[in-house]
């Protein structure tokens, strides 16, 4: 097997991006985790489907889909952090450009339903962060 590829390691004033690839997610539920990552010296940047909602989803899959694609393919983007799971990342599989993976890694971080996604890079040989999701903040906070 080949060696796994790392992403370079994040440092501050580097760029996060927010991306909603399963269930819809509101400004309120996602803003405690902003705060706390901004308050470590990063910028994020929101996903253009990130507050959208089709159903339960943040989007329709194109619309996710195309949300992991636009921060895959900003260059100022250093990780990708998914708001929530639930359901819908793996509808994603055949819609996200993989060869922007692998061509320019990036931290893919969530758990829950983005385990598909991590699986995916995993047999590409990309390392991936399994962590909280950015809803998990406000459910953490006193």
């Amino acid at each position: 097997m080949n060696s796994m590829k790392f992403p370079p390691f994040l440092k501050k004033g580097d760029t996060i991006g927010i991306v909603a690839t399963a269930r819809k997610v509101s400004p309120k539920e996602i803003t405690a985790a902003l705060t706390a990552i901004e308050s470590q010296g990063y910028k994020t940047v929101l996903a253009q489907n990130i507050y959208t909602e089709d159903h339960q989803f943040s989007g329709t899959d194109s619309m996710r889909a195309n949300g992991v694609n636009e921060m895959l393919n900003n260059p100022t983007v250093k990780a990708l952090w998914c708001a929530r799971g639930g359901y819908g990342s793996v509808r994603l599989i055949d819609k996200i450009d993989w060869h922007a993976f692998d061509k320019t890694p990036k931290w893919l971080c969530g758990f829950s339903d983005v385990t598909a996604l991590h699986a995916h890079l995993q047999s590409m040989g990309i390392a991936s962060i399994h962590c909280e999701m950015m809803l998990g903040f406000e459910k953490n906070t006193v």
